[in-house]
């Protein structure tokens, strides 16, 4: 009875003793917790703190968006990255313990492990075995994950080189935009500086005279070309009395084949279109004014001094003009 008695009081007391350190060990779990979401605010204000510090309070909100720029871009390129290693490492795990099965049951074993503890290993030319266990995190676990380990550590390398170069490459043709783009901006702004030192007012005279002289110099370049072939004269002669000059060769081929006039048409009844008595008789008209030309052209005495050639002996309107029977005197050069 005594040792019943005895035996209730230990198992109560340890009972207490439970219930004791459950409490305490809750006690402390709960004050653990109480610290931890605790610690949590302070740590982000002592964050944000810092960053005011640092970079001024109006730019702790731009700061903040690009750490949180870069967290996410950190992120989304590690995604990838954490696949390859997760599907590199399963890869081969499933392939290390399918070739330790196979090699296992392909060569036998001596040993007193049961099978499903078992993978088999031949370790010299004579098939010698050794038994390793499949329950041992060392052995097999340890060897996939560290191939797994690697070669994603390879994968993260080559990925980084990739990126960084692709970086390197944007930068590189980035950078001389840019200073193409600063060249050329430089360039306007000197342009526009020197533009306003000059004052305005002073190119008003010199635009002035050179429109002038302009006006001037392609009147004088119309004025030494024929209207009807519109090139240079050789031979000029004007037209009586609206003064316009042309080349000797196209007046003769425009007096003879010109669009005859109802005077003409009414001449043709009477005389032969093709004879030369009717290119005699017919009017003559200038070519760009269409006035009515009283007498025979005359050489241009004022652009014989321009080099033109001068007229030849004899009288070029014979046959086209009534009255010509001798030459007319042949200019001078010097008038």
């Amino acid at each position: 009875m005594f040792s019943t008695w005895l035996n209730a009081e230990q198992a109560k007391d340890e009972v207490a003793s439970n219930l004791q350190g459950l409490q305490n060990s809750s006690d402390a779990l709960l004050s653990d917790a109480v610290l931890f979401y605790l610690l949590i605010p302070l740590c982000i204000f002592s964050i944000f703190f810092v960053l005011s510090v640092t970079t001024g309070p109006p730019n702790v909100l731009k700061v903040c968006g690009t750490i949180f720029n870069c967290l996410k871009f950190v992120a989304l390129d590690l995604i990838p990255v954490l696949i390859i290693a997760t599907t590199t490492q399963f890869v081969f795990y499933v392939a290390f313990t399918s070739f330790l099965a196979w090699f296992s049951v392909a060569v036998g074993y001596d040993t007193d492990l049961p099978d499903a503890h078992l993978f088999r290993w031949t370790f010299t030319m004579h098939l010698r075995k050794i038994a390793v266990p499949d329950t041992s995190i060392g052995a097999v676990k340890i060897l996939v994950f560290t191939l797994g380990l690697f070669s994603s550590w390879g994968l993260l390398i080559l990925y980084v080189y990739e990126r960084r170069k692709i970086a390197k490459d944007f930068n590189h043709h980035h950078a001389k935009r840019v200073a193409f783009e600063n060249a050329i901006a430089e360039g306007r702004r000197t342009v526009q500086r020197c533009t306003k030192q000059v004052p305005p007012l002073l190119f008003l005279p010199a635009l002035k005279y050179s429109n002038v002289y302009t006006r001037q110099l392609a009147d004088v370049d119309a004025s030494l070309a024929c209207l009807i072939c519109v090139d240079r004269l050789t031979q000029p002669y004007t037209l009586a009395p609206c003064g316009h000059t042309f080349d000797l060769e196209c007046l003769q081929a425009w007096f003879r084949t010109a669009h005859p006039s109802p005077a003409d048409e009414q001449l043709a009844l009477t005389l032969d279109p093709r004879g030369g008595l009717f290119a005699l008789r017919r009017k003559k008209f200038c070519p760009l004014c269409h006035a009515e030309v009283v007498g025979c052209p005359a050489p241009a005495h004022a652009l014989l001094g321009l080099g033109m050639t001068p007229p030849e002996e004899g009288n070029p309107w014979k046959g086209l003009f009534v009255g010509v029977e001798r030459s007319p005197a042949r200019p001078s050069a010097a008038a």
